[in-house]
């Protein structure tokens, strides 16, 4: 045994460190990895097949966490116990809807449909798990995040320039009507079955290197830094590529949140960035007809979307397209404000393109109120984080808060928070986040001098 595992292995009663063995680190990260790459074949098996390769992914990981003695901190019992709640307040209302609302009876797939977030409680679980084990390193996740950028941008290259020699690969992946959009308008989606899903998880991934370079830069050489910010600059431009208006604000959104969170808030500061946005307005007609370059259908959104012209932007067909849906969705609301009219099967849209009120009409303020807890207790964390002693705490609190700013924001068009590769990432890296906190305060200052964590 090594020196440094000798030392990991002195810590483990202190730090509440479950007994993985190496191999079983590795399978954890080895499914870890698979839960992107995974196929979703739906137009070979169905949707109901599709669901069901999550629900195996699901009980495998579950496995992997029961076959495990690991203890859970405060922390990480707290989000766990939102979770509960919500997913208690999901199934009330789903039951109770048809008394108090006079809606149809909820079948077998509306009460699925209320465990959902139960199923997020187990990426949390499981995200824990990978954090706590002696084997972790942030070197790791680093590495898993590059390479599923590395594949990602490739498979979206081919698509954009050859997409007729990886169509059967982007069936695999995204439903027909998707695969076809590839050929006439362009808009990539990857391995994620969507532009939209494409562009927030192409965001995501790299705020994740850009979390590492801003911890670890002292250790890259120089021929390192360049190629990382390469990387990171070619996934913003993968961004602009999927043609996602959603994924553009949240890009924008990341940036400028990323920034006060590393310098804080200066007054010379936000002079800078008023004199900024006072540049981009003056030469926002040139700004707006250079993304022609990247994607004629983001160049339209855009072109709306900064038009300053409020009854074009409700003119506009895909804006136009949301508010019927987004009335609905406040009328259901209204008529059940508390605890909302349940999952509305067959009675409402599956999509409201605006996750608040999704929640909002589904599931009342109550639900809603949970997950604002939720998300003020991981900014709250994330925050505090950052200015953290701990590398690895700092690396994890900056990637977890970038990941918190690009899902509020899509959430104003997307059911971002919901989508399961996003939900897979965020979940999953909170949870390894909440495992290091607990990991680095139990152990103090031994683990964090002594052992690169």
């Amino acid at each position: 045994m090594s020196t440094l595992e000798k030392t990991l292995f002195s810590l483990k009663g202190v730090a509440n460190i479950p007994p993985v063995s190496k191999s079983a680190f590795i399978f954890l990260m080895g499914l870890f990895l698979f839960l992107f790459l995974r196929p979703y074949p739906v137009d070979y098996i169905g949707l109901m097949g599709a669901r069901l390769i999550d629900l195996i992914l699901l009980i495998v990981v579950f496995y992997s966490i029961l076959i495990t003695n690991v203890k859970f901190d405060k922390n990480t019992l707290a989000f766990l116990g939102l979770l509960f709640l919500l997913s208690f307040t999901t199934i009330v209302s789903t039951i109770s809807a048809p008394v108090r609302l006079g809606l149809p009876t909820p079948g077998i797939r509306d009460l699925f449909e209320s465990v959902r977030y139960l199923s997020l409680s187990v990426y949390i679980l499981f995200g824990f798990l990978i954090g706590k084990s002696i084997y972790y390193r942030d070197v790791s996740i680093y590495r898993i995040l590059k390479w599923l950028l590395i594949l990602s941008i490739t498979f979206g290259v081919l698509q954009l320039f050859v997409p007729g020699m990886v169509q059967i690969l982007s069936s695999m992946y995204a439903p027909e009507h998707q695969t076809r959009r590839i050929f006439t308008t362009g808009r990539i989606t990857s391995f994620f079955g969507n532009p939209n899903t494409n562009g927030l998880m192409t965001l995501i991934l790299s705020s994740g290197l850009l979390s590492y370079y801003f911890v670890y830069k002292q250790k890259f050489t120089t021929s390192k830094r360049k190629i990382i910010l390469v990387i990171i600059s070619l996934c913003f431009l993968s961004t602009l590529l999927t043609g996602s208006t959603t994924t553009f604000l949240s890009l924008i959104a990341l940036m400028f949140f990323t920034y006060f969170a590393r310098m804080g808030v200066r007054g010379k500061d936000v002079l800078y960035f008023a004199i900024l946005g006072l540049f981009l307005f003056a030469v926002k007609d040139l700004a707006i007809e250079s993304l022609r370059n990247f994607n004629m259908y983001l160049y339209m959104r855009i072109s709306v979307l900064f038009s300053i012209d409020a009854l074009q932007l409700i003119r506009d067909s895909e804006f136009f397209g949301r508010l019927p849906r987004w009335k609905i969705g406040w009328e259901f609301f209204m008529s059940a404000p508390l605890i909302g009219a349940g999952p509305l099967r067959g009675v409402a849209q599956a999509s409201t393109d605006n996750f608040y009120l999704y929640i909002l009409m589904r599931y009342g303020l109550v639900g809603f109120s949970l997950l604002l807890v939720f998300w003020s207790l991981v900014l709250f964390l994330s925050r505090k984080a950052i200015k953290s002693s701990y590398s690895s705490v700092q690396f994890l609190g900056y990637f977890i808060f970038m990941q918190t700013v690009i899902v509020l924001v899509a959430n104003l068009t997307l059911e971002a928070q919901i989508l399961i590769p996003v939900a897979y990432i965020y979940f999953i890296s909170l949870g390894i986040f909440l495992a290091r906190i607990n990991v680095c305060v139990l152990s103090k200052s031994l683990y964090q001098k002594k052992i690169d964590v």
